[in-house]
């Protein structure tokens, strides 16, 4: 990777976090997904989405009653 596709992926992902880390639980989802990046090294991308969607399909119904 050169210096320039780096930074353009870590602006992308600045500008996308600041726009969808917005209160309590997406923080800690964040948190326990880095965590779990660096634990497991070769975690499969749609892994991750899927357990994301099945966390945000259990937590949202919980805080929105």
């Amino acid at each position: 990777m050169t210096a320039a596709a780096v930074g353009a992926i870590t602006g992308a992902v600045i500008v996308l976090a600041r726009r969808s880390i917005v209160d309590v639980p997406t923080v800690l989802l964040a948190l326990c997904t880095v965590a779990l990046l660096l634990r497991f090294k070769k975690l499969p991308e749609p892994v991750i989405v899927a357990g994301g969607a099945l966390i945000g399909l259990v937590a949202y119904p919980l805080m929105h009653r």
